[in-house]
């Protein structure tokens, strides 16, 4: 036994205790003061022992209890460098990384198109190269999340819209919940999507109360953005309001007609009210005939039904025709052969000689900036409905291949169009991002009827809807997602319709289109991807919304079974490559009849509510 554990004395529990006298002579413990870290010396942490200093008057030198009883060298232990914890990670910054990521996926994935896919350039070359350095890079999808550095104009574009010498407010000023800061929200930020109605930069809120109530109240509820609760309230008094004044009281006035127009162009804001739009529509149309805004003035003298005289107070008090009534007539025209063209639920009003006048007597007098819009919006939807002309939605099952010949001749004369229409814009018209936007979905609803008919050869068609598809998400892409607001119905809808077109051509099998090779230049899945995203950081950002609530879930849907439609597509076609000459003489034997890729109503039927179902 040492001399250290002579000193204690054994219990009947066989433990060693000190004496008194022995406690009392030793030195006093204290606790260790080295502050954050280890606090044991490397000998104790060794041997996993209680590490105890010694009192600095006590004869052991600075070493610890265990150290000094041994006759070790006691070494205090290096403190680790302690991390820091990282900053905590909010939702809208895991999405934006998330969409980042997405981002650099697809431009590591795209290729430059190979010399035999040549045809239909991303973007027309007088527009290309008018186009400010943001919209250039057509090659590659771009999703901005956060704003840059410096605050520049909506779009990155100088507005046509907008009236020179007149001042314009702050982010932060248009945002404000009070009526003239939204009306002036309206007219610079929304304007320019829905041309049909103007309101001038020097009528305040309180004159157009006094002259257009109905408008104001529609203006007002499209403009609260950022009140998503309060635009929903709004939108149900605006609905109790026309069954009052329209129906129980027939109203008939340019205010109610131009507040309906404005109340359906953002109309997926207050979708679950209830599926109204064909009703609203409709209201619209017998509105617009009963002001006798649908064509010429016709006088009671030279109509056959002259029992209408007997009614003057119901028929139009002038022959003349004011320019803010030709803009509603367009507008409706405009809406009417949107949903018919790619929501194909009702018949559109024609485009008649009478849309070409009020074009004719709108470019004559060029009374604001967006008339020239207007115009132009007007003749590219012109187009895509000449496109549902020559190949009727219904008809498209039952096609022969008689039919391949004048499809074809149809597609060139339209695309030839298209051809003269861009190279007659304006220089500020060719940087305008939506009706860039718009004449690449008009492109691409003309060569998505090569997917329809029986011809031998697609790939020019096929290749010239991909780049359009591409072109159109990347100015997408340029816009800020805090703007994403002033997107209308009708610009939703042209969306969905090119989302299901990539669908199609990323499963479309016929000869010579390699589906890799579209999967290496858009890939469907990745787009869907950053969509979601961009969404999910709107409802972070604004709140909780009815429409985004129903859009996410719907995408998700959507790319899960484009997957999966792909996936059995791609296994099928390696299949085919390794049996390459057991059933080269069966294709050879069989005409193609379109049936490689699910037909229309699939796809609408996948969308749901989504653009095609909101009725």
């Amino acid at each position: 036994m040492d001399a250290d554990s002579s000193d204690n004395v054994s219990t009947p529990w066989g433990s060693a205790v000190s004496p008194p006298e022995s406690r009392a002579s030793q030195p006093a413990e204290v606790p260790s003061t080295m502050g954050p870290g280890p606090r044991a010396c490397v000998n104790c942490a060794t041997a996993k022992a209680k590490c105890i200093f010694l009192s600095e008057n006590s004869t052991a030198n600075g070493k610890c209890r265990r150290c000094d009883r041994l006759n070790k060298a006691c070494i205090l232990q290096t403190p680790a460098v302690r991390r820091r914890k990282p900053p905590k990670v909010t939702r809208v910054a895991q999405l934006e990384e998330k969409l980042d990521g997405i981002v650099s996926l697809l431009k590591s994935s795209q290729k430059q198109p190979p010399a035999s896919a040549s045809a239909g350039p991303v973007v027309p070359n007088a527009v290309h190269e008018s186009m400010p350095p943001n919209l250039m890079a057509t090659e590659t999808m771009k999703w901005p999340i956060t704003p840059p550095q410096s605050t520049p104009q909506p779009c990155g574009l100088e507005p046509s819209f907008r009236i020179p010498n007149i001042q314009v407010p702050s982010h932060q000023e248009l945002f404000r919940s009070d009526p003239d800061s939204l009306l002036t929200l309206y007219r610079v930020y929304m304007n320019d999507q829905f041309p049909f109605v103007v309101i001038p930069m020097e009528i305040t809120a309180n004159d157009l109360q006094q002259q257009k109530p109905f408008l104001l109240k529609v203006i007002l509820m499209v403009a609260s953005v950022r009140d998503m609760a309060g635009q929903t309230r709004m939108a149900e008094n605006i609905m109790d309001y026309v069954a009052q004044n329209m129906i129980l009281r027939g109203e008939k006035s340019l205010d109610l007609l131009q507040g309906l127009l404005v109340f359906i162009a953002w109309y997926h804001y207050h979708i679950h009210l209830a599926r109204r739009l064909t009703v609203l529509m409709q209201l619209a149309t017998a509105l617009l005939i009963d002001l006798g805004l649908n064509g010429e003035y016709v006088t009671t003298a030279k109509s056959d039904q002259s029992t209408l005289k007997a009614f003057p107070e119901d028929m139009p008090q002038s022959n003349t025709r004011t320019l803010e009534g030709r803009r509603a007539f367009l507008g409706l025209t405009y809406i009417t052969s949107i949903v018919s063209v790619y929501v194909k639920h009702m018949d559109a009003l024609r485009f008649t000689k009478y849309a070409d006048l009020c074009c004719q007597s709108l470019e004559e007098h060029a009374q604001y900036p967006s008339d020239e819009i207007l115009i132009q919006l007007i003749r590219l939807q012109q187009i895509s409905e000449q496109a549902q002309e020559a190949l009727p939605h219904e008809d498209q099952f039952n096609l022969t291949p008689n039919t391949a010949a004048p499809v074809a001749l149809c597609v060139k004369i339209l695309q030839n169009k298209l051809n003269k229409i861009q190279s007659s814009l304006s220089p500020h018209l060719q940087q305008n991002v939506f009706l860039l936007m718009h004449y690449h979905s008009t492109l691409i609803f003309v060569n998505e009827m090569a997917l329809r008919v029986p011809v031998t050869s697609r790939q020019a068609a096929l290749h010239t809807c991909l780049t359009s598809i591409q072109a159109f998400l990347s100015l997408l892409g340029s816009i800020r997602t805090e703007e994403s607001f002033k997107f209308t119905y009708c610009y939703w809808t042209q969306l969905t319709h090119i989302l299901i077109v990539l669908g199609k051509v990323s499963c479309f099998e016929c000869e010579d289109w390699d589906l890799r090779y579209v999967r290496e230049v858009l890939d469907l899945s990745f787009v869907l991807e950053g969509f979601i995203a961009r969404f999910e950081i709107t409802m972070a950002t604004r709140g909780d919304s009815e429409l985004y609530r129903r859009i996410i879930p719907k995408f998700k849907q959507y790319k899960e079974v484009f997957e999966r439609k792909r996936a059995s597509v791609m296994r099928e076609d390696d299949f085919m490559a390794s049996n390459w000459q057991q059933i080269q003489h069966h294709q050879q034997t069989q005409a193609d009849d379109g049936d490689s890729i699910p037909d229309e109503a699939f796809w609408q039927e996948l969308m749901g509510d989504w653009g095609n179902g909101w009725q």
